[in-house]
């Protein structure tokens, strides 16, 4: 039954909407803009106005007034934003992006809404201080860090990006207990 509701659900995330183009979606309270031919997440709230539903019900119900929160791979805002929303103004939301492309949607959705309880930073964590090989796909919005032996799979690329230790970065820029 699973396999079946699985492949139900990816055929339907695929009906009737025009991927080529950027789209403005309502989704818990604020508006994001899609990210044109991605398949993933830009798609899944295109057809269903939501992403991860467990894990955005677990972040809702944890999160709380003036909380101080990390979002790691803050990718085009569905979680920064929601997260922003939860803690208000009394608190802080830091959104870490390393891909280029997901970190300039990030940006222009936190542009759309009146947020100022949220930093941006266009790095990636992990565990050295400098540059990583960073894999991007050409034709979606999916990412990750891929080592120097590693084949590229078709239809991506490999560019730079910084990395930086979360203990380095917290050095740099400390945050309130």
């Amino acid at each position: 039954v699973y396999k079946r509701q699985a492949y139900y659900y990816g055929k339907s995330k695929e009906k009737n909407i025009d991927l080529g183009k950027e789209h403005i979606i309502d989704v818990n309270g604020y508006k994001l803009k899609s990210i044109p031919n991605d398949r993933g997440i830009s798609l899944e709230l295109l057809k269903f106005n939501t992403h991860e539903p467990l894990s955005t019900k677990l972040i809702s119900q944890e999160l709380k007034k003036g909380m101080v929160c990390l979002d790691l791979g803050g990718n085009i805002g569905y979680y920064t934003l929601l997260e922003s929303k939860i803690v208000g103004e009394e608190g802080k939301i830091i959104s870490v992006e390393p891909s280029p492309q997901n970190y300039h949607y990030l940006k222009e959705n936190l542009d759309m809404q009146n947020i100022s309880n949220v930093e941006t930073y266009n790095f990636a964590c992990g565990d050295i201080d400098g540059e990583i090989n960073f894999l991007i796909s050409k034709n979606s919005n999916t990412c990750r860090t891929i080592s120097d032996d590693e084949p590229i799979p078709k239809n991506q690329k490999i560019i730079k990006v910084h990395i930086k230790k979360l203990d380095t970065f917290l050095e740099e820029n400390p945050l309130p207990r």
